[in-house]
């Protein structure tokens, strides 16, 4: 059917009343008087008991439902309603014939202001006629078919209203859900195969998920099956319902997550329209591993068990002792050698003999070797552990991909 909601009219219509006509060089200033006086004639001639809502809109309730539900913003609603000229033409309507209502997301700018300000009169099951005047419906615009600032007449019905929780329940319903958990923010959480024990989620982790995103139709709008996709949990880089969900999880867990608006992308929406506003989210996860799962598992393997962690995520491990050396400071300029080298053994980069203020901003001096720096004393060797965060984020660098911790080996040489 047409998309009459979003003002565009495809049919000729004169106005049968000369003084009704509006020229197309009439200001916008004149047509608001203008549609204010057509509407008071059409009440007096139709002898209408209409009631104006303070912004130049009209309103007669046809059939009224008091114990009906009231729509609100982010509802999805199923309206029949046909339009109506001042001359009694129709120029739109959805088919009642065959039974097939609009469906609309209402406060998304998708309806005329006036027909927006009218549905939020109704409750479900009622009918209301709305004489809306140009300027909160098309305006100046026009089509070829008709002059600009026009009154439409828009006949409603409010077949139903869902609410996101409604549309939850039934999606929930419909696939045959059992919800392993519902937090206080509405998250659903729903475990598929369990994962690991006791790798419990904390901010500043890495993580690594395989996803598939899509809406409550299942129309899939995002998805990562190739292993590639890590985020840092407490860092803002994914919406709340994904901070939220994953720390309900282990690694090696698939679940799903059904994630409403409000920790989604809101009234907003996302992804040039593909992700509507208010729309409830569904993800299927699989978590990976996290950074610091795969650090104290390399560390396990290596029988380290002399290794530290400090309490911005970075592992250290002492090789050589120089408990008479000096120990740097963020001003000190420290001479040192360092290997870095990723997980499977292969050299990333190597420095020798460099000399450095403690508090600059190198690709050398990475924030995981300026504070393990300020650990070591002079004439020490030490091995540090370093999740991507302290080192080289989400960017690649070199052969080190983005997102990767790393290890490095360092040599203090001297402090000054």
């Amino acid at each position: 059917m047409k998309n009459y909601w979003l003002g565009v009219i495809s049919i000729f219509f004169l106005l049968s009343f000369s003084s009704c006509y509006i020229e197309n060089d009439n200001t916008e200033q004149d047509s608001r008087a203008l549609n204010d006086q057509q509407i008071q004639q059409y009440i007096r001639t139709n002898n209408l008991t209409a009631q104006g809502t303070g912004s130049g809109l009209f309103y007669v309730k046809t059939l009224s439902n008091p114990a009906g539900a009231s729509p609100q913003t982010g509802d999805s609603l199923k309206i029949h309603f046909t339009v109506r000229l001042l001359s009694g033409k129709i120029v739109d309507s959805t088919s009642i014939y065959y039974n097939k209502p609009d469906g609309v997301i209402l406060g998304i700018g998708s309806l005329l202001a006036g027909v927006d300000e009218g549905v939020r009169l109704m409750k479900v099951s009622e009918k209301i006629t709305l004489l809306i005047p140009s300027y909160l419906g098309i305006a100046g615009r026009a089509s070829t078919y008709i002059p600009p600032y026009s009154v439409l007449i828009y006949d409603i019905n409010l077949v139903s209203i869902k609410t996101e929780e409604q549309q939850i329940a039934a999606f929930i319903a419909r696939k045959g859900y059992t919800v392993t958990s519902t937090n206080t923010d509405k998250l659903r959480y729903i475990r598929v195969t369990p994962g690991s024990t006791g790798a419990n989620i904390y901010d500043g982790n890495v993580i690594n998920v395989n996803y598939k995103g899509s809406l409550l139709n299942d129309v899939v709008f995002d998805s990562k099956a190739d292993s590639s996709f890590f985020f840092v949990a407490g860092q803002n880089q994914v919406i709340k319902g994904w901070e939220q969900g994953i720390k309900l999880t282990t690694e090696g867990e698939k679940c799903y997550w059904i994630i409403p608006s409000s920790l989604g992308y809101g009234g907003a929406g996302a992804g040039g329209g593909r992700i509507p506003p208010y729309a409830p989210l569904f993800f299927e996860v699989t978590h990976i591993k996290s950074q610091r799962r795969r650090i104290i598992e390399y560390v396990a393997t290596q029988s380290w068990n002399d290794t530290t962690r400090t309490s911005s995520g970075l592992y250290t491990r002492k090789i050589v002792t120089n408990s008479s050396g000096r120990t740097p400071t963020l001003n000190s300029t420290v001479r040192f050698n360092y290997t870095i080298t990723l997980f499977n053994g292969s050299v990333a980069k190597a420095v020798t003999n460099i000399s450095l203020p403690v508090n600059s901003s190198t690709d050398v001096m990475i924030p995981g070797i300026r504070e393990g720096l300020q650990l070591m004393k002079q004439g020490e060797r030490w091995i540090f552990l370093i999740p991507s965060f302290l080192g080289y984020g989400n960017s690649s660098s070199g052969i080190i991909p983005g997102r990767t911790p790393v290890i490095a080996e360092v040599d203090l040489i001297e402090v000054n």
